[in-house]
């Protein structure tokens, strides 16, 4: 008889199971992948619908370290795009060499984690005029302090330099920006309390 247990009893393991493979992509510098491993255990495993989110993040997980694996094959734009992904850095420098986006942006969602000491904190914004999506990430290792502290649901004139990279959701990097008392509502969220839900991303 085949006692293996497959996804039937992950719910059970999740928090030991993935907390360590996080750990051991965040010592090995692979923080994208530590993200989405992380992101395994914020399923909510008592729910009806675990199995098809975890189908679903295990399946994109797969697809991209098989990616990885065969990056030589990928076309150049999306050799980038998969390294971002794994979590290779691209230097500020770099990032701050390419063409701003100047916008209204609005901070949809933000979140704090930590693993083995180091903080991330994640935010989530929409452009007023341009309609864009970005993620900006800062790191804060112990005693830090935080460089540019957004506050959800509040809007931010500023610059964005965006990561390389193909996504439409893509890491980027806010300059000049200022706090303005004005707000919008994002086109694809018409409620502005729904369009900042913390989302399971």
């Amino acid at each position: 008889m085949d006692e293996r247990p497959g996804t039937e009893r992950t719910g059970q393991r999740a928090d030991n199971l993935f907390e360590n493979m996080a750990r051991r992509m965040v010592d090995a510098q692979a923080t994208g992948l530590a993200g989405r491993l992380r992101a395994i255990e914020d399923i909510n495993f008592l729910g009806e619908e675990w199995k098809y989110e975890l189908t679903d993040r295990l399946g994109k997980l797969y697809l991209l370290s098989e990616s990885y694996r065969n990056l030589e094959s990928q076309p150049e734009e999306w050799k980038e795009e998969i390294r971002t992904q794994v979590g290779y850095p691209q230097s500020k420098d770099d990032v701050l060499a390419g063409e701003p986006l100047a916008d209204q942006w609005m901070i949809l969602h933000k979140r704090r984690r930590v693993i083995n000491d180091l903080t991330t904190d994640t935010c989530w914004l929409y452009g007023k005029q341009s309609g864009r999506y970005a993620i900006l990430l800062q790191f804060l290792t112990p005693g830090a302090v935080i460089e540019t502290n957004l506050i959800p649901g509040s809007v931010y004139t500023g610059k964005l330099y965006f990561y390389k990279g193909v996504g439409t959701l893509r890491r980027a990097l806010l300059q000049e920006q200022v706090l303005t008392p004005e707000q919008f509502l994002p086109a694809l969220h018409p409620n502005l309390q729904e369009g900042t839900r913390p989302q399971n991303c």
